[in-house]
């Protein structure tokens, strides 16, 4: 899979946030020193999504969450955008 790519786990036992919906994973690149600052507003927003660092030096990040919660979290990030992004270097 590669970055930016959906998958979906349909009744597995990550789907700890929704019995019923399929799970879509996303992966993102953020601040490294955002992630605590994510993680406890994703926390804040019960069963929404779970968040987990994949690379926490580069600041690369997994979010899973229900298929039936993907827009509100996409809206979300987009609002936080902001404060996490990670700055491109040139």
């Amino acid at each position: 899979m590669r970055l930016g790519e959906k998958a979906i786990f349909q009744g597995s036992l990550m789907n700890q946030v929704n019995p019923v919906a399929p799970m879509v994973e996303t992966f993102y690149w953020i601040a490294p020193h955002t992630f605590h600052f994510l993680k406890s507003i994703l926390e804040g927003y019960d069963n929404l999504a779970i968040i987990s660092a994949v690379e926490p030096d580069t600041g690369l990040i997994r979010i899973r969450c229900a298929e039936t919660e993907l827009q509100e979290l996409m809206e979300l990030l987009t609002r936080l955008a902001p404060v996490i992004r990670k700055d491109q270097l040139t």
